[in-house]
Formats: C-alpha cells, structure tokens, sequence
C-alpha cells in the first residue's frame, strides 16, 4: 500500500494531538494535578476533587470549563488541518508567497481559508483570555495548601506548556491572517502551505 504525503501529514498531526492533548488535559485542571498539603503529606488527586471548600471547587469547575474550551479550539485546528492537508500542499520549488497569487484562481478556496483562518483567530483570543481567568484562580487555590517548590515547580511546567501552546497558536494565526497564507499548527516543524494541492487542481478540473 502506498502512503501519500497526505496520509503522512495526517498521522504526524494525529500524534501531535494526542500528545497535546494530555498536556493540555494535566496544564488545564491546576487544582488537581499541582501538589498541595493535606494531614502532613501531599494531597491525592481524590482529596482534591471531593474537597468541599467553596473556593476550591469554583476553581476546579473554572479548570473543567478551561478544559472544554480548549478542546473546542482542537476541534477547530483538527478542521484547519485536514482542510490544509486535502486542499494545499508544501512545493519546496516554489516561493514561500507562491499561494498569494495561485489562490486568486480558486476564489472559492479563497474564501473558505479567510473563513477558517478567523474562526481559529476567535477560538484563540478566547483561550487566552480564559486561561488568565484560569491560571488566576488556581494559583489563589493552591497558594492555601501550598506545599512549597512540590508545588511551585509543576505549577511552573504546566503553565509554560499552556501558554508555549497559546503562543504558538497565537503566532499562526496572526501570520496566517496577515499575509493571506494557511501556516500548519499541529506538524511539528513549521510549515507554510504555499500550493493548491494536486490532487484538488484535479478534481477541480474533472468537474
């Protein structure tokens, strides 16, 4: 069986996915997964989730809420995605900006990527804007059961991954948006999509 470049793209962006998938699930629900201070020892993730303290679980329901959101911006970026994997390609022997002019013969597929460019723009600014609310809460939630660098050093490394995430989905979108352009979010090295795929300028003349 032959693997196109399509189905590459498509299983290196799967994986990527599910990779950030749990990183996101442990860097979203701070309140369980950030150690903290219960009877002399580190509180379990059960003595965390059924802690009745009224702030808490504010916090954790907040964390819950993050967590959907963001899921919501997955699904939005798994769409973009496979979009840009059946549509466009990456030529290496054309220019960076070679898409700005190609695309202007399929004015449909012009609008569709403007569409999915701003809907993941949206998504984006309010991810950001919840993961402030997010990481706020949390970090009053845990100051009162701090259990000191046990706590600060995680607490640490899951918010570096939400907001390394957040940056570079912030960054795709703003040069997607800008330069009329569909940048790759999920594939792990950059990639700017700079051709109409060959296999849709095929069906495109079929019909």
């Amino acid at each position: 069986m032959l693997i196109t470049n399509d189905t590459k793209e498509s299983i290196k962006s799967t994986f990527k996915f599910f990779t950030d998938l749990y990183k996101i699930l442990i860097g979203n629900f701070l309140t369980l997964t950030v150690p903290k201070y219960c009877n002399n020892q580190s509180c379990t993730i059960m003595e965390n989730i059924y802690d009745t303290t009224l702030f808490h679980q504010i916090a954790l329901y907040i964390n819950g809420l993050n967590f959907l959101i963001f899921i919501l911006m997955f699904a939005i970026e798994i769409k973009r995605e496979k979009w840009c994997i059946l549509k466009l390609d990456q030529d290496t022997n054309k220019s960076m900006c070679n898409l700005d002019t190609e695309i202007e013969q399929y004015p449909k597929l012009k609008k569709e990527m403007k569409n999915i460019n701003k809907k993941y723009f949206f998504i984006t600014k309010i991810c950001v804007i919840s993961q402030i609310i997010n990481i706020s809460i949390s970090v009053v939630d845990i100051y009162y059961k701090s259990y000191g660098f046990r706590s600060f050093t995680p607490f640490t490394s899951y918010i570096m991954v939400i907001l390394y995430h957040l940056y570079n989905s912030y960054n795709v979108y703003k040069e997607s948006l800008m330069n009329e352009r569909v940048y790759s979010s999920f594939l792990s090295e950059p990639k700017n999509y700079n051709s109409i795929d060959a296999d849709y300028k095929k069906k495109i003349n079929i019909i």
